[in-house]
């Protein structure tokens, strides 16, 4: 027998509204979180607590944080800016046998760690991966999409994010933006003199502009 996981938010994989700039990232999990407690709690998108995408994008735009906001107020925003957010994984399956290490690769939140759910050689009938249909999120909006973004540092050094984009590129042949993580992974901040939020904003500007 086995199991599935599906996207915390897999109702809201599929953008209503006409979008102009498409946000994706990877997949959030519909798993309890017993190390991190609030993330069982989140109610959309980059909800995570170390996730600063609701305080930085807002500003970006010119308006006031949304870190606190509710859902209904997250939406509304991105309506007013034409902006959409989807990620790249519907679900992932695995035999029951493999619960606890497939759990322990979910609960990483790492890209890397997705790749442990692509069927290869003796493990086909053991796991699995669905990605979001993209081409249903494309269609009705190919011709106002004017940007593409993930929301990943290196988004293309991780082979499923490659090779969902080599499916689909000719959906949409225009540059495919990579985002410095929300998360801040990486990024200098306090070393310079900054907060995770101002380091990230100042990133973010610049590769927006």
């Amino acid at each position: 027998m086995k199991t599935t996981i599906n996207h915390k938010f897999i109702d809201n994989l599929e953008p209503k509204w006409n979008f102009e700039t498409l946000y994706i990232g990877t997949f959030n999990p519909q798993i309890f979180d017993k190390k991190n407690v609030k993330n069982n709690s989140i109610d959309y998108f980059y909800g995570r607590p170390r996730n600063l995408f609701w305080d930085v994008m807002p500003r970006i735009h010119n308006k006031s944080t949304l870190l606190n906001a509710s859902k209904d107020e997250k939406i509304v925003f991105l309506k007013e800016n034409k902006i959409a957010i989807t990620d790249l994984v519907t679900s992932v399956s695995f035999l029951n046998e493999l619960k606890i290490e497939a759990e322990i690769k979910l609960l990483s939140y790492k890209d890397s760690d997705l790749n442990y759910f692509i069927p290869k050689g003796k493990n086909s009938d053991f796991v699995s991966i669905q990605m979001t249909d993209l081409q249903k999120i494309f269609k009705g909006n190919e011709f106002n999409i004017k940007r593409i973004i993930l929301t990943r540092q290196y988004p293309l050094h991780e082979a499923f994010i490659r090779d969902t984009w080599r499916d689909f590129s000719h959906l949409y042949p225009g540059k495919i933006y990579a985002l410095w993580t929300p998360s801040c992974w990486g990024l200098k901040s306090t070393s310079i003199g900054l907060t995770r939020e101002d380091a990230l904003y100042n990133k973010w500007k610049e590769m927006l502009q």
